[in-house]
């Protein structure tokens, strides 16, 4: 599948159009291997935007060099890039992933919540102890605690696998 790398180029901030940029190296991250000879070449889109195509989506990762050309200076002129084989699938539809949604969702929602609980900020953490009225669960530890009648005092109710305890 064809992907698509885009770049910005601009001198002294303001856009530069009409532009021929050329690679100056392109290497895999792998084993510095030179793929210069057979890099893309790039075209103006407009408005300071460049873009190169690669027919095949890269399988791993690349580092390189563009050179905007002699009419920048020479701090807009070289531009560092990155094209990452994960980039390009950002654009795919997800029928063309080998995960599906429904994949992507029962592992997101059938983790084990102690294996978030300490994260900071995470879902795991807030959920792990709800609070509704005057009851508290507590998802970890399986245990639902309620506020008694005479408000009191709080009663404990111990809730596993092999028998749920319901609370009326």
């Amino acid at each position: 599948m064809a992907a698509t790398y885009k770049l910005f180029f601009d001198n002294a901030g303001v856009p530069a159009t009409a532009l021929v940029p050329v690679w100056t190296a392109l290497l895999r991250v792998s084993d510095a291997g030179d793929l210069l000879e057979s890099a893309p070449a790039w075209s103006e889109i407009g408005g300071g935007w460049y873009k190169c195509t690669f027919e095949d989506t890269p399988e791993e990762e690349l580092v390189g060099v563009v050179d905007g050309g002699e009419t920048l200076d020479n701090r807009d002129r070289y531009k560092a890039v990155d094209p990452h084989p994960y980039d390009f699938n950002l654009d795919l539809p997800l029928s063309s992933l080998s995960v599906t949604p429904t994949q992507i969702a029962d592992a997101v929602w059938e983790e084990a919540i102690e294996d978030h609980q300490g994260v900071a900020g995470s879902a795991a953490q807030h959920i792990a102890v709800l609070t509704l009225g005057d009851e508290t669960w507590d998802a970890v530890n399986g245990i639902l605690t309620r506020l008694t009648p005479d408000a009191e005092e709080f009663v404990e109710f111990e809730v596993t696998a092999a028998a749920k305890t319901r609370i009326v």
